[in-house]
């Protein structure tokens, strides 16, 4: 299993991102449906640019997010 994290904003109008299920995507609640890889790259809808997407790892037994500024 793959973990994948991210600042929950879109670039977009701020609102926070969800999983899209069965698909490889995350897009914005908002009403221009803004749509994002799991790399945080912007696929699709009226976002500026990428959102920032976080480094996941395992570490004894414990996910660990690495946010780099």
């Amino acid at each position: 299993m793959r973990y994948h994290a991210y600042r929950n904003r879109c670039e977009h109008k701020g609102q926070g991102l969800d999983p899209m299920p069965g698909e490889d995507k995350i897009q914005c609640c908002s009403v221009g449906k803004a749509t994002y890889d799991y790399e945080g790259k912007i696929m699709a809808g009226p976002a500026d640019g990428a959102v920032a997407a976080y480094r996941v790892d395992m570490n004894e037994g414990k996910l660990v997010v690495t946010i780099v500024p």
